[in-house]
């Protein structure tokens, strides 16, 4: 088959575990920022933030693997061996190895690896690995023994290791914060701007051409060149270079030189001529360049901050990295409207509109939002959107027209908001960041602020409703405050953080505040209870509350700097627990539920949906226009499950299914079938249980998906 992810975890001398996707979550990553780029025969394998991506070149197909189905996560460094091992290095996840079939997990929990944060990788062509950390200097892996080189016990100049090369004599060119160091097994060889022509010792990326010279990227002094006795100095006061903070040098097979700058795009150095490749003259989509690779075709591969782009000499092709459609991992707010559809605001990409099929993305380059960082959204009894921006002010969005309300042209006291939300009487109310609240009834606006109400602090970071319409106000600095609309009055006598961010009040009318650095307190009109334990003066990220809702049964969720807890008014329980959830999903930002009951989480490494028994993602109200496979319900599933898949026109279909070693298992359609909705009940009789796959072929359109049989 065309499109087979092969995935078999079986128990691993170094770390073991059974996975799946689970039922009761969904994971949307966005993996735009692309740290590295390898080559292997036919296929292109990217690195980027939380997907590592398999691009078959001939066809152009992907397969993703990422936090559900593996370890991965912040994916920094890749290298393949000479058995086509494959090592992973990522930033906070330890090394990985991946054989084909298994994934081995080495961290400082498991192994000898000095750190589990890991910029660079090499294969020195014999037996061992190469890994530079970012605080635990060097290791040397054979598969079995480590060595381990650091400050104390080498001359490395410090512990701070960012890049690798390896030279045709075997020497280990090593980039560090304190400069460049050669090892050749047994001598060190430092290098610094105070003993060579090295112009920073900060130094981001080493190359190797063909004649042997050394190719050193700095963080802000240009680019140098090494012979072994000279050194050149290229930067933006001598040369062709468009920026002197360097992030990534590649060298092809023409000895031609491809430099990587972080916000002036690439640079190509001939040795004599130098061009430059940006946003003004190609589709790169962003000037921050983190890899490069040019294959054995001659195709440059360019991965950037907001994803990869393809060049063959003379077309620029955009390349998918990311299975969904959000712009930017870090979700900062989410609104959900009254045809259940999600609104989703994103620290630097703009607004996602999401159907649960469908991803839209609005932002300064295609639509009147005023600015791209969105901090806060609320939805009006019209179902006109409300946008609060961290500098461009407040958006009204129709579903067709934009309005902006700024400084310059409202009421608005200040352009930075912090939070919206929206009255019995449509009227808006909208916490700024140092300029006080102000309500605005679409014709007038009132601002509250410190000189002239008992608004205790100009900074509002939470504003809720409780049943008698009275407004329970959170501050920075100034804690908890309650507006009845004539009277102001301070709620700050049993709070223990004078910073509030976030309110939430349940059917009996508590109120339900987080904090920063204090946890959750819960305040019933006249008794304070404190939830959790934390201490001074370090903060215990569970400490640090982002956002709190509460369901329909008064169940409290709530999101924090330190992950996702559940409380019934008895226990406390970790949703995620029990489950394997996506490395890295800590730092929640922001949670809604659902008609459903899902909830829909933003964190900083994308969007999660959760349930208990089961998302439920309603599709019958959405309708395509393309060939759309569905996921399979239920997954997991146990002896049967539900395929449905929509075709656009009339067509031939195939609908296979395959195990996991890519072996056809039954062909459930294979017949012409009319324009619209199908279905197919899959009955798993005498299957083993794990991962299974149905791929649907429908004239030129392939599709694959992966399901689990449980046990």
């Amino acid at each position: 088959m065309n499109k087979l992810i092969i995935l078999l975890l079986s128990s691993l001398i170094t770390y073991s575990y059974s996975f799946s996707q689970n039922p009761e979550w969904i994971y949307y990553s966005a993996s735009y920022y692309v740290h590295e780029l390898v080559e292997d025969g036919n296929y292109i394998w990217v690195g980027a933030a939380d997907d590592l991506v398999r691009i078959e070149k001939s066809t152009g197909n992907t397969d993703f693997f990422n936090t559900s189905n593996s370890d991965l996560h912040n994916i920094h460094s890749i290298v393949i061996d000479k058995q086509k091992n494959m090592w992973i290095g990522t930033y906070g996840n330890g090394l990985i190895k991946f054989d084909g079939i298994n994934w081995s997990v080495y961290r400082r929990d498991n192994s000898e690896l000095p750190s589990d944060f890991i910029t660079a990788v090499a294969y020195d062509g014999l037996n061992d690995i190469w890994i530079g950390t970012r605080y635990g200097g060097l290791a040397k892996f054979n598969g079995n023994k480590w060595t381990i080189y650091q400050k104390s016990n080498s001359e490395l100049p410090n512990d701070k290791i960012s890049s690798l090369a390896i030279d045709k004599q075997g020497n280990k060119w090593i980039g560090t914060e304190g400069g460049l160091v050669k090892f050749d097994g047994i001598n060190w060889t430092l290098f610094n701007k105070d003993n060579s022509g090295l112009s920073d010792n900060n130094v981001s990326s080493v190359a190797i051409d063909s004649q042997g010279n050394k190719w050193i990227g700095a963080n802000w002094n240009g680019v140098a060149k090494f012979d072994g006795v000279n050194w050149i100095v290229y930067n933006t006061s001598n040369s062709g270079l468009p920026y002197n903070n360097v992030l990534k040098i590649v060298v092809d097979k023409q000895d031609i030189k491809w430099i990587g700058t972080k916000g002036r795009g690439l640079a190509k150095f001939d040795g004599t001529i130098w061009t430059v490749y940006d946003t003004s003259n190609t589709i790169i989509p962003n000037v921050e360049i983190y890899s490069i690779l040019i294959d054995n075709l001659g195709n440059d591969w360019i991965g950037t901050e907001s994803g990869l782009v393809k060049y063959d000499g003379v077309n620029w092709i955009n390349i998918k990295t990311s299975q969904s459609g959000l712009p930017d991992f870090d979700i900062r707010s989410i609104a959900i409207d009254a045809n259940d559809i999600k609104w989703i605001g994103t620290q630097k990409a703009g607004l996602v509109k999401f159907d649960v099929l469908n991803w839209k993305v609005y932002d300064t380059n295609n639509s009147g939002l005023p600015d791209n960082h969105l901090y806060t959204i609320a939805i009006d009894n019209q179902d006109n959107k409300w946008i609060g921006t961290g500098g461009g002010g407040l958006a009204k969005f129709d579903s067709v027209n934009w309005t902006v309300y700024n400084t310059n042209n409202s009421g608005l006291p200040d352009n930075n908001i912090n939070t919206i939300i929206v009255d019995g009487h449509d009227n808006k109310w909208i916490g700024t960041f140092e300029n006080g609240i102000a309500k605005y009834d679409d014709v007038n606006w009132t601002i509250y602020n410190t000189n002239n109400s008992g608004l205790p602090s100009n900074s509002v970071i939470a504003i809720a409703f409780d049943k008698s319409g009275n407004k329970w106000i959170g501050t920075r600095n100034g804690g908890l405050t309650m507006f009845d609309g004539i009277n102001w009055f301070e709620k700050n006598y049993g709070l223990r953080s004078s910073e509030v961010r976030a309110i939430a009040i349940d059917s009996k009318n508590n109120k339900w505040i987080g904090t920063y650095g204090a946890g959750t307190t819960k305040f019933d009109g006249e008794n304070f209870t404190y939830y959790k334990f934390c201490n001074y003066p370090v903060v215990p990220y569970y400490c640090i509350i982002n956002s709190i809702a509460i369901d329909s049964l008064d169940n409290k969720w709530i999101a924090s700097n330190g992950g996702f807890e559940k409380f019934d008014d008895t226990n406390w329980t970790n949703p995620f627990s029990n489950m394997r959830m996506p490395v890295g999903i800590i730092n929640l930002n922001a949670i809604k539920i659902d008609n459903y009951g899902n909830k829909w989480i933003g964190t900083q490494h994308g969007l999660v949906v959760y349930r208990e028994g089961g998302v439920v993602l309603k599709y019958d109200s959405i309708k395509p226009t393309t060939f759309t496979l569905y996921p399979n319900y239920p997954n997991p599933f146990y002896g049967t499950t539900t395929i449905r898949f929509y075709l656009p026109q009339i067509n031939f279909v195939r609908l296979k299914i395959y195990d996991l070693l890519g072996r056809e298992v039954i062909t459930l359609v294979n017949s012409e079938l009319s324009k619209g909705e199908h279905s197919y009940v899959f009955k798993a009789n005498n299957l083993t249980c794990g991962i299974y796959f149905y791929q649907l072929q429908a004239g030129n359109h392939i599709e694959t998906k992966m399901m689990m049989l449980g046990i």
